[in-house]
């Protein structure tokens, strides 16, 4: 009876570690990928609706920052920023339509003069 207690313990808490490290990976993600030659001092993106947004601060060139919005089906963003230099720029509305899956990975681009773009992230990852 012992032993019995024993591994329901076990195995209650290896589940629960499990939830714990897999239940983040499971969640639909967005990231930022600054494809400059310059730092981002700051950038703002907001959803279409107005109900999340999110300020990033001094994204350097080349560097992926994921970010705390969520996802759905349908997701359309207003990103807009400034470089390093007080360049602004004003990236428009992004759209992206997913297939409702969990773990979903997006990622916002930003190139050249702020030009703007959304994406799937492929699975290997950023």
């Amino acid at each position: 009876m012992r032993s019995r207690g024993r591994l329901l313990i076990f195995l209650l808490v290896a589940l629960a570690i499990g939830g714990w490290y897999f239940w983040p990976r499971l969640q639909n993600q967005l990231a930022v990928q600054n494809r400059t030659s310059s730092e981002i001092s700051w950038l703002t993106i907001d959803d279409d609706d107005h109900q999340q947004s999110e300020r990033l601060e001094h994204v350097t060139a080349g560097e992926t920052r994921a970010t705390k919005l969520s996802i759905g089906s349908e997701n359309k963003f207003n990103v807009r920023g400034q470089f390093a230099d007080n360049t602004t720029f004003q990236g428009g509305l992004v759209t992206y339509k997913t297939n409702e899956a969990l773990a979903q990975r997006l990622v916002i681009t930003i190139t050249g003069q702020g030009q703007v773009s959304i994406s799937p992230v492929p699975s290997k990852g950023l």
